[in-house]
């Protein structure tokens, strides 16, 4: 990607807002957002950021506490780099890029792509993995899921060679190990996600200890699936509720 006055811009203003986070953590993200706002170009992004104001009108509102505990626990270099990667690269010039060479070639591109590999996988097929992505990147593709069910050390090489992009790397909490950490350290365009199956409270310690950004998902499993359609349950709120107790 070529310079960008209006990424550089941005991100400044960006870092400028996380180190007021911790202090004034309700106006700081409520200017996030209002800036957010001001450089989204089409009616979806205006749409997605006018929602979030309105729920950020409640001062009470949980999502603040989780940002402060975001900030206070995840590296700042991660949070920018991926957030910028993510937010500018993909959702904004991406986007753009998209736009126009759909229009011009008449083909829809996707915005993300996901892909699943094993670490044995990539070292079998790594040159055609690289050219995939380098292909994606001009065409305006900067988001990538990986789902690495084993070995995704060995997949680091690769989210390493492309520090444009935002990568996010689904994987089992046995697979989350300082070793693992240790070779991720230095790259900051990576969110971790993990299987929500056993020892997952430890791995996600361990990340969180480390400072990497990181979440965790659920694998569809059937009895998770009844949990959430049953008629009554939120089983996203009493989740989130879960979270908030743990904060406090």
């Amino acid at each position: 990607m070529i310079y960008d006055l209006n990424r550089t811009l941005i991100e400044t203003m960006i870092r400028c807002a996380i180190k007021k986070l911790n202090d004034d953590p309700e106006r700081s993200v409520r200017n996030l957002v209002d800036m957010a706002l001001s450089f989204s170009g089409g009616e979806s992004q205006q749409s997605f950021f006018e929602a979030i104001q309105r729920m950020l009108e409640d001062e009470s509102s949980a999502y603040y506490r989780l940002i402060q505990d975001l900030v206070a626990n995840t590296d700042g270099e991660r949070l920018v780099s991926f957030g910028m990667n993510i937010g500018y690269n993909s959702c904004m010039a991406g986007v753009k890029k998209i736009r126009e060479v759909g229009m011009r070639d008449h083909i829809k591109i996707p915005w993300s792509i996901s892909l699943e590999m094993s670490g044995e996988d990539y070292v079998r097929h790594a040159q055609g993995y690289h050219s995939l992505i380098a292909q994606g990147e001009e065409l305006g593709i900067y988001t990538w899921m990986l789902y690495v069910p084993d070995h995704p050390e060995q997949v680091l090489e690769l989210i390493e060679a492309f520090p444009q992009c935002a990568f996010i790397m689904i994987c089992s909490p046995s697979d989350i190990t300082p070793a693992l950490l240790d070779e991720a350290d230095t790259i900051d365009h990576l969110m971790f996600v993990v299987e929500y199956r056993d020892n997952v409270e430890e791995a996600c310690a361990l990340l969180r200890a480390r400072k990497f950004l990181y979440s965790v998902c659920f694998d569809g499993q059937e009895e998770f699936r009844e949990e959430m359609l049953h008629e009554d349950q939120n089983f996203f709120q009493k989740t989130l509720h879960e979270i908030l107790q743990e904060l406090t």
